[in-house]
Parts: C-alpha cells; structure tokens; sequence
C-alpha cells in the first residue's frame, strides 16, 4: 500500500513539475518569437512586454518547484517500501 501511493504521489508531483517547466518554456519561446517578428518593437502598445511575459514564466516556474516536494515524498515512500520489502526477503533466507 506503502508502495502504491508513494508510486502515485511521484508521479503527480513530476507530472506537475513538467507542466510548470514546459508552461513556463512556452513564455520564453513566446518572448524569442515577438523579438523575431519585430525585432525593434515598432508599434508596440505596451513600453516593454517582456516583463508580462517574464511574470508568467516566473508563475510557472514555481508552480513546477512545488512539484519537487510532492515528488521526493513519493520518492522517498517508493524507496523505502522496496528496502522493506528487501529486508524481510532476506530475513526469510
């Protein structure tokens, strides 16, 4: 039981850890795109649309580090239970 849900609390906790690394990857390749588009910003609206971008990119990037935490619980749940279960193999021999 152990086992099972250190199994699923790894896997949430990396799933949302490369939601928030990919989301927060989009931003920048959105970034690199508006530059490539109009390199100079003629006619932009807004004065630097970089730093909304970059607010967004920072978002992500913590919803992802808090996916480490989730990740290493369920790591360290997953480990133990085989070292248990190792241990008592070798207790029965």
């Amino acid at each position: 039981m152990k086992r099972l849900i250190g199994t699923i609390l790894l896997l949430v906790g990396l799933t949302i850890m490369i939601a928030g690394v990919s989301f927060a990857f989009e931003g920048y390749f959105r970034i690199i795109q508006q530059v490539v588009e109009n390199p100079l910003a003629e006619g932009s609206t807004e004065t630097e649309p970089e730093k909304a971008q970059a607010q967004d990119m920072l978002k992500w990037a913590i919803v992802g580090a808090c996916g480490a935490p989730v990740a290493l619980a369920g790591a360290i749940m997953v480990f133990s239970a085989k070292r248990k279960k190792r241990l008592a193999k070798n207790l029965i021999r």
